[in-house]
């Protein structure tokens, strides 16, 4: 799961972020993630 790996990519922060919920906004959006088990759906919208 993506999540779940980009945790452990960013795993020197993730333990501050879990102890300090807001500092690290990205990674807080990927415990939830995980946590909920959710998918982060992603639209592209092209600029005209």
């Amino acid at each position: 799961d993506a999540a779940t790996q980009g945790i452990e990519i960013y795993a020197e922060h993730s333990e501050d972020a879990r102890l300090n919920p807001g500092k690290h906004p990205n990674i807080d959006r990927l415990i939830g993630l995980v946590e909920r088990g959710e998918t982060l759906r992603v639209k592209h919208v092209f600029a005209t």
